[in-house]
C-alpha cells in the first residue's frame, strides 16, 4: 500500500485499513521530528524508550557511552543520519510504502526530498526496519539510500563503537 503525504504528521489515506498495530507509526513519529527543519533529537530518552528495540537501543547506549561521544556532548552522530548530512530543507513530497516480507517484521519504505530548496529534486530513501515488540512496533534497524550509499544504523553504530577500542 503507497500513501503519499507531503507531511508525515498526515493520516494515513485508509485509516479503516489499519488495525490497533501500525507499523508504520514508529517510522511516522520519527520523521516528524524532523518534518520541519528542525533539529532532530532522535535518540532523546523519550524516543529510546517509544520508538526502537531493545538491539537497537544496546547498540546506540553501547556507542554513545565511548569516551569520544561523551566528549561530543552525548551524540554518536555530528550529521543527521536519517536525513543525510548537516543542512537539509524541511522534508517534501514524502511517500510511504509497507511491506510484511516475513511473519514478524515490516519493512516501511519511505522516499522524500530533503534538498529541494536548493533546487534539488534528488529523493532520499529509508526503509526502516520494524519489528513487534511487547505487542507495539518500534524500530528495529534503518537502512539509508541516498547518492548512491547505503548507510545502515546498527553498522554504523557498531562500526563507531569498534573506532573507539
Amino acid at each position: 500500500m503507497w500513501i503519499t503525504t507531503e507531511d508525515a504528521n498526515a493520516v494515513p489515506a485508509n485509516t479503516a485499513a489499519l488495525s490497533a498495530f501500525d507499523p508504520e507509526a514508529p517510522a511516522r513519529k520519527m520523521l516528524r521530528l524532523d518534518s520541519k527543519g528542525d533539529p532532530s533529537p532522535y535518540f532523546s530518552e523519550d524516543r529510546l524508550a517509544t520508538l526502537y528495540s531493545r538491539d537497537l537501543v544496546g547498540f546506540y547506549n553501547r556507542a554513545v557511552n565511548t569516551p569520544w561521544a561523551q566528549q561530543m556532548g552525548g551524540s554518536v552522530f555530528d550529521y543527521d543520519f536519517v536525513i543525510g548530512g548537516q543542512d537539509h530543507c524541511p522534508l517534501e513530497n514524502m511517500t510511504f510504502q509497507t511491506e510484511q516480507p516475513f511473519e514478524t517484521s515490516w519493512d516501511v519504505t519511505v522516499q522524500f526530498q530533503s534538498r529541494s530548496c536548493w533546487g534539488t529534486e534528488e529523493y532520499t530513501k529509508v526503509v526502516f526496519l520494524i519489528i513487534e515488540e511487547n505487542g507495539r512496533p518500534v524500530i528495529d534497524d534503518i537502512f539509508v539510500y541516498h547518492g548512491g550509499e547505503t548507510d545502515i544504523l546498527k553498522v554504523t553504530l557498531d562500526q563507531f563503537w569498534l573506532q573507539q577500542q
